[in-house]
């Protein structure tokens, strides 16, 4: 029988001789197969490649085009060789990067200025800003779509964990600043994130054998290494507290980091529904999720300043320079924000270093992102190859940052920021630029307990089936043989006679 569904989102389950089983041809939201009926939303999709550009011909799929277990979940530690050199180099802000507590070494007090007031134009970005991501239609389409709350499990799962595992599904990019050495890292795992920002200005103690691009990086090596299985912060260790195990993971990162430098950090920890963080600095973190008219940021970490353009940060130094500042106090892992955050499937994390924080205001971040397909979005419908990959949002949001940075006349966040401490200033700040996107998508190589694949259940019928016509004709072979011995026998017994 063929019925045909109404336009909305349908949960469903299948029972095959009698067990409860879920399709491996549409996606598991908890203990459900859901799908996802919109005409027009396929059609705006069939035509569209996966970097959202139109097609020549359609594309419809009747069966679901890629899972996502089939996404790339790579462990990675990026630092300055990881970093695009080029970006978008036109114009020229008017703000250097941040210095810090270790800066004043060698700096002055700055003098406070006059208040000016100016105004930001939100200028569209360049075109290139949007390669990669669909037109603005695709806000319209996905109007209104949201998951609703996920029916409980069938009768005979009541009581059972009805979520799913999850896992983050990440990418990262990078651009160096015009003028000098990038200092930034990064690290992405399935469950783990971390971006470090290493202090430019530390290279006029390059003689005391300060390298803020090696410290950096070893605090995301080190961090990474603590959150994997048999890690200080791995789940077997600290099993119930995710914000424990981010900070742990930058209490051991700040341990065995062996080079000198200085450098914000922030860390995350994906568990279950959970996401636990860690931060020291500017460098930070948002979460974003659909609602009904788009995505929006439900929860974004909070810079932690000593002073104007003075971020927090960890600072590793040899003894003799230790000697030539006796009372210097420097920040630890310990003096991090911690945060635990519910998530979901389909919600998005952005990790980010001041680059982005200082020249990207969150209207425009939500503003691009909103021109991206979620993973769940696209596998709704069927299509999950047109959703949009994290590594394109992060270079998206990267270059954004870094045309913004290159404007000498945008009203950044960072001239806001300056402005309520007393400096007037213009134009976007110039610094190295890490963004780190990952989605939150279930965990397929954690299948549900309980839970059978219909494809598994179908291919052990057909097993079943040629193994029962197999023996049906091993039987009639032995009957025949059985049947013609008889008749050999009655002949022998004739002739005797």
């Amino acid at each position: 029988t063929v019925v045909k569904l109404a336009a909305g989102i349908h949960f469903f389950h299948f029972r095959v001789n009698g067990a409860f089983a879920l399709s491996g041809e549409h996606i598991r939201v908890g203990r459900w197969n859901a799908l996802y009926r919109s005409d027009p939303l396929c059609r705006y999709l069939s035509v569209r490649d996966s970097r959202g550009q139109l097609e020549e011909g359609p594309m419809v799929e009747k069966t679901r085009s890629k899972r996502i277990g089939d996404m790339a979940f790579d462990s990675v530690v990026g630092d300055a060789s990881s970093a695009d050199a080029t970006g978008l180099q036109e114009g020229g802000g008017q703000i250097v990067r941040a210095y810090s507590v270790c800066g004043h070494f060698g700096h002055g007090d700055s003098d406070e200025r006059e208040n000016q007031d100016g105004a930001n134009s939100f200028a569209p970005f360049a075109k290139e800003i949007y390669e990669g991501l669909f037109d603005r239609e695709l806000m319209l389409r996905l109007d209104g779509v949201v998951l609703p709350e996920v029916p409980e499990p069938p009768l005979q799962l009541e009581g059972e964990d009805a979520g799913c595992a999850l896992r983050l599904w990440a990418g990262a990019h990078m651009i160096q600043k015009a003028h000098g050495a990038c200092e930034d890292a990064f690290f992405v795992d399935p469950h783990g994130l971390g971006v470090a920002d290493g202090v430019g200005c530390m290279v006029q103690f390059a003689s005391y054998g300060i390298n803020a691009a090696k410290y950096a990086a070893e605090l995301m090596e080190f961090s990474s290494a603590a959150l994997k299985s048999g890690g200080i912060a791995s789940e077997d260790k600290i099993p119930n507290d995710v914000a424990t195990r981010a900070a742990t993971a930058m209490q051991h990162g700040e341990s065995q980091a062996a080079a000198y430098g200085a450098s914000t950090i922030a860390v995350l920890c994906q568990q279950g529904n959970l996401l636990g963080g860690a931060n020291l600095g500017d460098s930070g973190f948002m979460v974003l999720r659909k609602g009904v008219h788009g995505m929006s940021i439900i929860v974004k970490s909070e810079e932690q300043q000593h002073s104007w353009n003075c971020p927090y940060q960890l600072t590793r130094l040899p003894k003799t320079l230790l000697n030539r500042f006796p009372k210097l106090q420097l920040d630890k892992a310990r003096d991090c924000e911690r945060y635990t955050v519910p998530i979901r499937e389909g919600d998005l994390v952005i990790m980010f270093s001041d680059g982005l924080r200082d020249n990207l205001h969150d209207c425009e971040v939500v503003s691009l992102v909103n021109r991206t397909l979620p993973p769940m979005c696209a596998d709704l419908v069927g299509l999950l190859d047109r959703c949009t990959p994290p590594e394109t949002i992060a270079k998206t949001l990267a270059l954004a940052a870094h045309e913004r940075s290159m404007d000498a006349g945008a009203k950044v966040p960072f001239v806001e920021y300056s402005k309520r401490h007393g400096f007037e200033c213009i134009g976007g700040k110039q610094d190295d630029i890490t963004v780190v996107a990952a989605w939150v998508v279930a965990d397929e190589s954690q299948p549900s307990p309980g839970a059978l694949d219909v494809d598994e259940i179908v291919e052990e019928m057909h097993l079943a089936e040629e193994a029962e016509v197999e023996r049906l004709r091993l039987e009639e072979v032995e009957r025949l043989r059985l049947e013609e011995e008889e008749r050999l026998r009655l002949e022998e017994e004739e002739k005797l006679r």
